[in-house]
Order: structure tokens, then C-alpha cells, then sequence
């Protein structure tokens, strides 16, 4: 039974994240485990590219951000984006954030 906790306990621990204000006046979620690139790499086919901007979703980047963080366009990140969705068969970006981020890690950093 130890076993099946070990993978469980993670998934129902980032249904409750803490929040956090933000500058401006928009409150935003701590960040969030996001499950490791490789893994949406290889369930869903995506490119690295592709995995990289997933994941900065499911971390609660914005498009803005990610395009950034990867010194990359929008418009780059948003094609990346369409990619992601039309693999994993989402229509919205909240359905990619809540897909991807229902995959924690199995060993989350304790002590949190």
C-alpha cells in the first residue's frame, strides 16, 4: 500500500496550492510541481520545444513569460502552444494546464 501513496499522495498535494499576491494586483498561485519535459515528451510526442512551453504553463507562466524565459518571440511561443494542444487533443490552454499539471513528479521535494 506504501507503493500506491508514494504516487497518489503527490497528485491530491497540488490540488490545494497556496496563494501568493503579485504586483499589480493579480494574485497568482505558488508555483505548481510541473511533471519533468521528458516525461510530456514521450506521452504525448512533443517536441523539446514544445514540451518547454507546456511546462512553463503548467508552472502558471504566461505566454509573455515563456517567450521570454526561452528568448523567443509570442507568436513563436503561441505556434509551439498550438502544437501542444493539437497532441494532446486540448482545445483550450486551461485544459493543457490541467492535463499536464494532474502529472506530478513521483518524488516531490519534501518539506514544503
Amino acid at each position: 500500500m506504501a507503493q500506491v501513496d508514494t504516487i497518489i499522495e503527490p497528485l491530491f498535494r497540488q490540488l490545494s496550492p497556496k496563494s501568493s499576491s503579485k504586483p499589480g494586483g493579480r494574485r497568482r498561485r505558488d508555483t505548481p510541481q510541473a511533471p519533468a519535459i521528458e516525461l510530456v515528451q514521450s506521452l504525448y510526442d512533443l517536441t523539446p520545444a514544445e514540451a518547454r512551453v507546456a511546462r512553463g504553463l503548467v508552472t502558471g507562466k504566461t505566454l509573455e513569460e515563456i517567450a521570454t524565459d526561452q528568448s523567443v518571440s509570442r507568436n513563436t511561443v503561441r505556434t509551439h502552444l498550438r502544437g501542444v494542444m493539437e497532441k494532446t487533443g486540448c482545445n483550450r490552454q486551461a485544459e493543457v494546464v490541467a492535463l499536464l499539471g494532474g502529472l506530478a513528479p513521483l518524488n516531490p521535494p519534501r518539506g514544503e
